[in-house]
């Protein structure tokens, strides 16, 4: 686990808003908070997720976070968030490029969208990047670990 998230660390380079789409129980933020101190940086941190029960973990895991109940797909954000940060995995094949287009408008002006996949076993490893590329973006950055991919993308400010 620390491996494979290590690798969002990696794209976060300024304080600002971090928006988790599919938080699940937190832990992601609770780690960003504790791994990006040392290096200077803080997050402020926010969550979706559509089980209600794991958002009810996350607000426990991390209280100065604020997080929402909702499906990615309807859910309107409160505002734009510096990073937001999400999964592939979350749609199917087809629905990929519309998933990764309605978060890009949750992203502010100058801020950073950051895409993961995380493969199954049994199942092929997209290059995130590539992926981004196709989009016709031009991707910012990326990082791997054995079984995930992660790139990120810069928005005009």
């Amino acid at each position: 686990w620390e491996e494979t998230r290590r690798c969002i660390t990696a794209a976060v380079d300024r304080d600002g808003a971090f928006l988790d789409v599919g938080c699940a129980n937190g832990l992601l933020l609770e780690s960003l908070q504790t791994r990006l101190p040392p290096a200077g940086l803080s997050i402020q941190p926010y969550g979706v997720d559509f089980i209600a029960e794991l958002v009810a973990l996350a607000r426990d895991r991390v209280p100065a976070g604020e997080f929402w109940v909702g499906n990615a797909w309807s859910w309107r954000p409160p505002r734009r968030f510096t990073y937001v940060r999400t999964n592939l995995e979350y749609v199917l094949a087809e629905d990929r490029t519309e998933f990764v287009v309605r978060q890009l408008d949750w992203v502010e002006p100058g801020g950073r969208l950051i895409l993961c996949h995380y493969r199954d076993r049994g199942t092929i490893q997209i290059d995130v990047a590539a992926f981004l590329r196709t989009m016709g973006h031009e991707v910012t950055g990326s990082a791997a670990a054995p079984g995930v991919s992660v790139a990120w993308m810069d928005l005009a400010p």
